[in-house]
């Protein structure tokens, strides 16, 4: 091949080490004006055609050995073992290290005092296992993704962690990826609906059929109670044992002067004390049921079409970009595109927030674990739910210089890793038990102490009361008993 095919072929290559035999019909102006065109560093070490067997530089040190005869670059590979190109030797003959620029971005990168951890930390070091690398952190708080853009341009770092697809269309320029290592699902945290009091389960939505039935039961107790009330007054029986004339009929017995209430009181009370409990404890009951199935809240926000409804606001403070990405989709992207306000104040957020009408993006990782909460306070990480359903789904990625010669390397060796698993391990890694901890309080639905719904005491209640109801019965029993055995 000519030199022109030589260059294309090879044009990935940053740098290139050539030893040249043939000197005397070797064109060096014609593969030097080419190597500028093309933006390629080689280096040319001239030996002597006699010298073809005995090199003077080591074949693991050698990217190609190149024959010119009559003005035509023939490729011998013979005895050289970098055929495949080698970046760790690109990096070694370049002297300089593979610089990795990021920020503080729990769990991808953690920096505590310079100690630096997290995902994409122990991810890097796996792929480029014994590569030098240099972890260049920026510092800033707000949005560092413009100086991370500026950075790649400028081809003074090699590639961009804490990134995704969704980064690289904020970023708007060209660049180079790798292959996806991780899904993300960008989603909401919103306001957990408060729950009200037990007792306020009787105000719970009844059927239109079950407010009829009330209804009609209400009508029916109110005409009887007047008719027995009529009753008793034409009988002189006092107003207070009208009850116990009523609960009398509903057992058969007639209200003549054969009625005594010393002998039928006993009866007619057990009767009224079984008819009381088994009200208490159907009341009671209801409501256990009605709280653990319908429990009623002050604040239901499930989807985000329920935020769009309702005008819930959501606060970003990195990434202004965001708005017009989610705008361009349309529909229900373009509604919630106009509730994004940003808002670079931490304490600003956390203030809004505590008004129960504003929400935060995140980004839900493998495994359950959040990203981009870290910045809330105390009470919210108490009092905030995550949407069960993602707005967006991306995926985890390095972004690179454009026309970067690492991508392919980087890429394989990340394919590779995920085949074995090894990615999931990470996630699992960089997510401790006390930030598991705290992520596992985004997933209840209602604040306060979601899990003992069905408290004991509410337990302990319900048996007592049937207890109660119980011995009251066999105690008119045995009452009964003494009773008869007295006549006879």
């Amino acid at each position: 091949m000519n030199s022109l095919e030589f260059i294309s072929k090879f044009r990935t290559h940053s740098s290139i080490l050539v030893i040249v035999k043939d000197i005397e019909t070797f064109d060096f102006n014609s593969l030097h004006q080419i190597s500028l065109q093309q933006g390629l560093n080689i280096k040319v070490l001239l030996e002597k055609a006699e010298e073809a067997g005995d090199s003077l530089y080591p074949s693991n040190e050698v990217d190609f050995v190149l024959y010119s005869t009559f003005g035509t670059i023939m490729l011998d590979t013979t005895g050289v073992s970098s055929y495949q190109w080698d970046p760790l030797y690109e990096l070694k003959k370049s002297n300089k290290s593979f610089q990795v620029v990021g920020f503080s971005c729990p769990p991808y990168v953690v920096d505590d005092n310079n100690n630096l951890t997290g995902l994409d930390v122990e991810l890097v070091k796996l792929i480029l296992r014994n590569w030098p690398i240099y972890f260049k952190i920026l510092k800033e708080k707000t949005n560092p993704y413009p100086n991370m853009e500026q950075m790649l341009k400028n081809r003074t770092v090699d590639m961009s962690s804490c990134a995704s697809w969704l980064t690289l269309k904020i970023f708007a320029t060209k660049a180079s990826l790798t292959s996806t290592y991780a899904e993300q699902c960008f989603t909401f945290l919103v306001h957990k609906p408060s729950r009200l009091p037990d007792s306020t389960f009787m105000f719970q939505c009844f059927q239109l059929r079950v407010w009829y039935f009330i209804i009609f039961v209400i009508c029916v107790l109110v005409f009887s109670m007047t008719i027995f009330q009529r009753v008793s007054s034409e009988k002189k029986v006092k107003v207070e044992q009208s009850l116990i004339f009523v609960l009398n009929r509903l057992v058969g017995n007639s209200f003549e002067e054969k009625y005594t209430s010393r002998s039928k009181l006993p009866r007619n009370m057990a009767i009224f004390w079984s008819v009381c409990s088994l009200l208490i404890i159907t009341y009671y009951n209801a409501g256990l049921t009605s709280i653990l199935q319908y429990p009623r809240v002050d604040l239901q926000i499930n989807s985000v079409d329920d935020m769009v409804k309702m005008n819930i606001h959501w606060l970003e403070h990195e990434n202004k970009g965001l708005k017009a990405y989610l705008r361009s989709y349309g529909g229900i992207y373009a509604d919630i595109a106009n509730l994004f306000i940003y808002e670079k104040n931490v304490s600003v957020i956390n203030m809004k927030i505590r008004s129960g009408k504003f929400a935060l993006p995140v980004e839900v990782l493998p495994g359950g674990g959040l990203r981009k909460q870290e910045i809330l306070d105390e009470y919210g990480r108490n009092n905030m739910k995550v949407l069960p359903k993602c707005l967006i789904k991306h995926y985890s990625v390095y972004i690179l210089q454009s026309n970067s010669p690492y991508q392919r390397f980087i890429s394989r060796k990340i394919l590779e890793i995920i085949s074995y698993g090894f990615v999931e391990i990470l996630f699992k890694k960089a997510v401790d038990k006390i930030h598991k901890k705290i992520i596992d309080g985004y997933y209840s639905v209602y604040t306060g102490d979601v899990n003992n719904i069905l408290s004991l005491s509410k337990i302990q209640g319900g048996f007592w009361l049937i207890l109660i109801v119980w011995l009251m019965g066999v105690i008119c029993l045995i009452y009964e008993r003494y009773r008869k055995c007295n006549i006879i």
